[in-house]
């Protein structure tokens, strides 16, 4: 289920998550608009009561930080984008900073929506589960 922003910071509306959670709910994400993160006090306090877990799009918020605390080193499970339209810059790609308690060969796995590219010509298979 989709939360509307708050319209002064234009992160998710923390005022309206829990009227969005259901017993289906696994996880917020929260998006850092143009570098000013959600208040991470209150998301968390809220997911923790939930018992959902957090992935946190910081796409834009490379180098912004919460109460002296930069965005990445906390959470759990943080995206960045290189994109050529967001902070910092590759032409394409991106990061994830993941807790210790996931394997990082999972997100190899699901990347791409589970499409393995490999071989020059570009050929792709669908990744098998495992």
């Amino acid at each position: 289920m989709f939360v509307d922003i708050d319209p002064v910071t234009r992160n998710i509306d923390l005022e309206r998550i829990e009227a969005a959670i259901t017993p289906r709910t696994k996880a917020i994400i929260p998006v850092d608009l143009a570098g000013l993160p959600v208040d991470r006090d209150r998301l968390y306090a809220i997911a923790g009561k939930h018992r959902l877990r957090v992935i946190e799009d910081a796409a834009q918020a490379y180098g912004a930080s919460w109460h002296g605390k930069t965005i990445g080193s906390i959470g759990d499970f943080v995206s960045f984008s290189f994109h050529p339209n967001k902070n910092i810059t590759t032409g394409e790609g991106g990061a994830l900073v993941l807790p210790a308690d996931i394997d990082p060969a999972l997100c190899e796995r699901l990347r791409l929506q589970g499409v393995r590219r490999f071989g020059e010509d570009g050929t792709c298979s669908a990744a098998k589960p495992t």
